[in-house]
């Protein structure tokens, strides 16, 4: 069975194994990634792992510094567009963190009730109506409230899908760092 396995993907009887627990690290940091607990930073914890634990086989420079890189920008992306993409002149920064508490509210309830897409719905309607409820203490004008709460879903929508791109994105890098090294 393991001659099987390895002929097709080209690796020696050894390495089957470990090539299959990394895989399923693999599924399991993209499960992480779209419950919205921390499978980016899995995923590359598992590369990095990967690439000092057997570094003849596992380690390229290009590879390492694009999981890095590739991480970095998804953290970045998520924060600087779920939390700057609601500030406006007439938002003060404790409102935009009162908002932006609704997100993690919701989106940890969200990720109980309704795994995989809970934290996406959840943390937009956590947005949404953390945001509502802003802007009608301060101004008590429904049409504002509507304006900003669907800007806060919105742009929370925008910084989760982000996160997911780059936990595929970090997922692919790992597998070529696992499966297709030279």
């Amino acid at each position: 069975m393991e001659q099987v396995l390895a002929a097709g993907i080209g690796m020696s009887d050894g390495y089957v194994w470990e090539a299959l627990l990394a895989a399923f690290g693999i599924a399991i940091g993209l499960a992480l990634a779209f419950f919205g607990l921390g499978g980016n930073t899995f995923l590359v914890l598992l590369g990095l792992g990967l690439a000092f634990f057997d570094s003849e086989r596992f380690f390229d420079a290009r590879l390492v510094a694009s999981l890095i890189l590739v991480y970095a920008l998804g953290e970045v992306w998520e924060f600087a567009v779920s939390f700057f993409g609601i500030k406006t002149e007439r938002i003060p920064w404790w409102g935009v963190f009162l908002i932006g508490c609704g997100t993690l509210t919701g989106g940890l309830l969200g990720t109980m009730f309704l795994p995989v897409f809970g934290s996406l719905l959840g943390g937009a309607a956590g947005a949404f109506l953390m945001a509502y409820a802003y802007e009608y203490h301060r101004t008590r004008n429904a049409q504002d409230c509507c304006a900003l709460a669907w800007q806060a879903a919105k742009m929370q929508c925008l910084a989760m899908l982000g996160k997911w791109v780059a936990a595929m994105v970090l997922a692919i890098l790992v597998a070529k760092m696992i499966f297709f090294y030279a």
